[in-house]
Parts: structure tokens; C-alpha cells; sequence
């Protein structure tokens, strides 16, 4: 787990809210990130997550071995990655995520990688997760 040179000081999180620490730390190791990659940082505190985001998260948690290595055709039968999203900054992520059945798609045959993760969703993906802990 990479552990990066400094916390960001986030302005949308003041020392006083009650997940400062625990988001900080995550920082710290990496976990999440903010917003934006520039002063002023952002993290996003009441911000709903994305798919993407959370398969981030995953990815780092669980399924990054620090190879950097994705099977990218994993995302080939998604319509929406084919061209809307085929440069998405989570496209490892995605990836892997669907490889280890962590985020499935929709009927439609896309992902929505910038979609707002519902609450059913999430509870998919963590039993999914559960799942794979299991294994």
C-alpha cells in the first residue's frame, strides 16, 4: 500500500467535522483522494460517491497488486466505454472491479462509470466483496 507524502488540508473539511480523522488517514494511505489535484483541495465531503469512485476504492483496498496491470477488454462489452468513456481516468479500476465481479453493468449493456452509486448498488458490490473475502 503506497503511502503518500503529505495530507492534503481539504477546504470542504474542517478539523471540527466528525469524519475528519478517518478521512485524513485514508488519505494518507492512499485509500481515497480528493476532488481535485491542485490547491485549493477538495475532497468532497457531502458528495454522493460514482460508480467509478467506489471501484476505485475497491481497487485499492482489495484488487491492486502494484502491477498496474488491467485486462482493459474486460470493459469491451459495455457500450459506454467503448467511446463516451474509453479514456476515463478509472478505466484500471473499472476493470478490474468487473473482473473480480465486484460492479456488473446495466440491461443496456453500460456501466455508467459517472452515475451515482445507489444504496442497493452499494449493498451489491459489498456483499460482492464479502464474497470475494470469503473465497
Amino acid at each position: 500500500m503506497a503511502i503518500k507524502e503529505e495530507v492534503k488540508d481539504y477546504i470542504d473539511l474542517p478539523e471540527t467535522h466528525w469524519a475528519h480523522t478517518d478521512i485524513q488517514t485514508l488519505t494518507y494511505y492512499n485509500l481515497m483522494s480528493g476532488m481535485t489535484t491542485a490547491a485549493p483541495y477538495r475532497f468532497g465531503v457531502y458528495d454522493s460517491l460514482t460508480r467509478a469512485q467506489i471501484a476505485t476504492i475497491l481497487d485499492r483496498i482489495f484488487l491492486d497488486d502494484g502491477t498496474g496491470t488491467y485486462d482493459a477488454g474486460m470493459l469491451d462489452r459495455f457500450t459506454d466505454m467503448k467511446e463516451q468513456y474509453a479514456n476515463h481516468w478509472a478505466v484500471p479500476s473499472l476493470a478490474r472491479a468487473v473482473e473480480a465481479g465486484l460492479l456488473n453493468g446495466f440491461e443496456d449493456a453500460s456501466l455508467r462509470p459517472e452515475a451515482p452509486l445507489t444504496r442497493a448498488q452499494l449493498m451489491a458490490i459489498l456483499y460482492r466483496v464479502d464474497k470475494l473475502l470469503v473465497q
